[in-house]
This record gives structure tokens, sequence and C-alpha cells, in this order.
């Protein structure tokens, strides 16, 4: 996985919270 795809699902996740 690229570190783009990582940070992406991340801030998905962050954003929830």
């Amino acid at each position: 996985m690229n570190i783009i795809v990582v940070n992406q699902i991340v801030q998905e996740i962050l954003d929830i919270n």
C-alpha cells in the first residue's frame, strides 16, 4: 500500500471521531 492510501484511510478514520 502507498503512504498516500494509508493517509487517506487514517484521515477518514480520524474524521469519524
